[in-house]
């Protein structure tokens, strides 16, 4: 049995333990993990100041590691996981049985309080005339409870050359996301406007509660501004298997194919319950079944004992889903129908490469191209700025990897890796609404920078028979990257490049060992996205007195310093 507790500088509660035994022609590894984390704030940073006057007593200018939420935005979750390996070796092949079963689940508040005041949009003003103590929350949360069954049955020996595999694969899951947003205070508001003005009309006209009203209502506000929840099945079967065929010692081909057929089905609710008595819009309920074929076909060459060429086409699949688009009611969008749900997405990919280990050098280089066909990207629906994904018509991604490792010495030991990109757009991205161009054809897709290179390298030294002490440094590159496909998107920025660089020192011995670790030595903020000013950012208005800012750097994890301690059993 193996328990490691480790990674304490994120977690409230991490365990791992593994059972295993074997028996004549049978093994079995029987594991259990749960992590339980608590977390305080988003890692995320602001740029700028509070949008209050410069010299006045509610400005303030952000610094580098400053968030100008006004509200805290904990988070936590549980995750829970329980899975059964079974092995049968049966003499001409062997039988293995893997089923799992996890539990995930989450929750987290965020301050939005940008969304509704920032400039451009103003949500607070154009709705309620604004109110003196803004402070909007959301709750977020999840649940995800998935059972995965795997059957295979792979062959022991090469019989007139030829290799084989064949499996089946059954997975049931059933998750639930759901949003509320909360106004803290409104109703206060409501009602102090209540005293001023008559609410006869559906507009007060009092200079000080403009705001929208429901004509001659006479109740409370709920202060909950927002609803969406979505439940959504999905259960997925699966047959596959692989046939090598060995022409020669030094020559094979393998052929591949994976059936599949899965069924997803999706209910939602979104709503507008600020007013007592007001319901939530139940949208209607989307069913996708879909079926088919993928396939693999690999080659490969040994043209010495140490070096291999090959080559590889494959395809993969994504299942479709649903958006949460309301066709009625207050959020009501223009042709929801359009947007309602979005289809699957596939690639087809091909792969050139050569492998080698010689002398004290392994490396794998190769140039690579994905054909990405409808492929899901997000955006935004046409009325509201609901998030949505959609389907593009055609995508692309190429380029190159190399990674090499080995040793300069009997002791010090070298890794290195390095990829090149390019993902585009192939075609125009049209929104499914209003037929508009949302981006052009040779857009860079998000997050996707140019160069990307690591390398590592540690020494061992031998502190006794039983004993190693290893240090170990490391760095890690990438270039620019883009936030959004859309060029002329307010939520586009250009994210710069960055390095970030780890150190370690390990004591090792047969049944344990301890690593004391630093990450992001030199505490880089490396952007890898955000919410930019121009969208989510301070109140540009002076009526809400709003002194945040919403805007968001979503950044690498700052310098961290831990110890991990491990023991076999």
């Amino acid at each position: 049995m193996d328990i490691l507790i480790d990674s304490l500088e994120t977690c409230a509660t991490c365990v791992i333990a593994n059972l295993s035994g074997t028996h004549n022609s049978l093994s079995f590894l029987l594991s259990y993990q749960r992590q339980e984390d608590e977390v305080g704030a988003r890692r995320a940073t602001t740029l700028g100041d509070n949008g209050q006057t410069p010299g006045s007593a509610n400005y303030y200018a952000y610094g580098d590691d400053d968030s100008g939420q006004v509200l805290l935005e904990p988070s936590s979750r549980e995750v829970e996981m329980v899975s059964l390996d079974v092995e049968v070796d049966m003499g001409f092949a062997t039988f293995t049985s893997t089923t799992a079963k996890y539990d995930h689940e989450g929750v987290g508040e965020s301050d939005n309080g940008g969304l509704w005041v920032s400039g451009g949009r103003d949500w607070s003003s154009a709705f309620y005339g604004g109110w003196a103590r803004p402070a909007m929350r959301a709750e977020r949360g999840y649940t995800d409870e998935t059972l995965v069954q795997e059957l295979r049955l792979v062959s022991n020996e090469t019989k007139a050359g030829i290799d084989w595999i064949v499996g089946a694969f059954y997975q049931d899951q059933e998750t639930n996301v759901f949003q509320n947003s909360w106004n803290p205070g409104m109703n206060n508001f409501y009602e102090a406007c209540r005293a001023v003005s008559p609410l006869a009309g559906s507009f007060i006209f009092d200079s000080s509660c403009s705001g929208f009203w429901p004509a001659g209502y006479s109740g409370g506000l709920t202060e909950r501004d927002f609803e969406y929840a979505r439940d959504v099945s999905f259960k997925e079967k699966a047959i596959y298997g692989e046939l090598t065929y060995n022409f020669t010692d030094a020559f094979r081909m393998t052929g591949g194919f994976r059936w599949f057929d899965n069924k997803t089905i999706n209910d939602s609710i979104v709503g507008f319950p600020l007013v007592e008595g007001w319901t939530s819009s139940v949208i209607p309920t989307s069913t996708d079944d879909d079926s088919g074929l993928l396939f693999k076909l690999n080659a490969s060459v040994d043209v010495t004992e140490e070096h291999m060429i090959y080559g590889t086409i494959s395809e993969g699949y994504r299942r479709g889903g649903a958006n949460a688009i309301p066709d009625a009611g207050f959020f009501a969008e223009p042709n929801p129908e359009t947007v309602r749900t979005f289809e699957k997405d596939s690639v087809t990919n091909y792969e050139l490469g050569l492998k080698g280990d010689h002398d004290n050098l392994k490396y794998t280089a190769s140039l690579f191209y994905v054909d990405w066909k409808d492929p899901q990207l997000n955006t935004v629906t046409a009325e509201w700025a609901f998030f949505m994904a959609a389907n593009g018509e055609r995508a692309s991604t190429q380029g190159l990897e190399f990674e090499a490792e080995g040793y300069v010495t009997d002791n010090l030991h070298y890794r290195v890796g390095y990829t090149h990109l390019r993902a585009i757009l192939e075609e125009d991205f049209v929104n499914p609404q209003t037929g508009n161009v949302i981006a052009e054809s040779t857009s860079t897709l998000p997050g996707t920078p140019k160069n990307v290179f690591s390398f590592s390298l540690d020494n061992t030294w031998s502190m006794g028979s039983t004993l190693d002490l290893v240090g170990r440094v490391g760095g890690y590159y990438q270039s620019k990257s883009e936030n959004n496909v859309d060029n002329d998107s307010v939520l586009n920025e250009i994210h710069e490049s960055f390095w970030l660089w780890g150190s370690s020192v390990s004591l090792t011995a047969e049944k344990w060992h301890a690593t004391l670790y630093a990450k992001n030595l030199t505490n880089e903020e490396g952007v890898t996205g955000s919410f930019p000013e121009e969208y989510w950012g301070a109140d540009t208005g002076t009526f809400e007195g709003w002194y945040g800012n919403g805007n968001r750097q979503f950044i690498t994890q700052p310098r961290t310093i831990g110890l991990s301690v491990g023991y076999n059993f």
